[in-house]
């Protein structure tokens, strides 16, 4: 996702852990993904910081130009 909006001049997107619960080996993670050249903001969860990331980028991906990488 950092590439396609590189490539089409926009800043990078935002990554901020907005909460996490649970025990050290067993945490969920909550990440927003804000890109705001896109003026979209969305949240996804997963199992470390980084899925958390990963699973907020596939949703904004989906809400940016019909989906195209």
């Amino acid at each position: 996702m950092q590439e396609w909006l590189q490539g089409r001049g926009f800043k990078p997107p935002e990554y901020i852990v907005v909460d996490s619960k649970g025990k050290d080996h067993a945490k969920l993670y909550w990440v927003s993904c804000e890109l705001e050249s896109q003026d979209i903001n969305v949240t996804g969860q997963g199992s470390s910081r980084r899925r958390a990331e990963q699973a907020a980028a596939e949703k904004a991906i989906e809400q940016t130009a019909g989906g195209s990488k």
